[in-house]
């Protein structure tokens, strides 16, 4: 399941809030797909399915894009670079 494995991965240790929001497809585990909201405070991830969307900046992925993302196999630069994230880029 998509929360338990964004809450396994370590968090930042910065003491202002970091969030990301994802849209994640998953075309064999549907409860992977959706929309998450990631964030990450003083150490500690959480990872909320949201339902009524009002981010502006929405990454658009799928799981295996999110796994080598979040595992640090790949840089978020590298996989917008290769059409691997849909995301409003400034």
């Amino acid at each position: 399941m998509l929360k338990t494995f964004c809450r396994s991965i370590p968090g930042r240790s910065s003491r202002r809030i970091f969030k990301i929001h994802f849209r994640v497809t998953d075309g064999l585990a549907s409860w992977n797909q959706g929309d998450f909201l990631v964030s990450w405070h003083e150490g500690e991830t959480t990872c909320e399915r949201v339902e009524d969307n009002q981010s502006i900046n929405v990454v658009e992925l799928d799981i295996n894009t999110l796994t080598a993302l979040m595992m640090g196999y790949k840089r978020p630069t590298y996989l917008y670079d290769h059409e691997k994230i849909s995301m409003e880029y400034y």
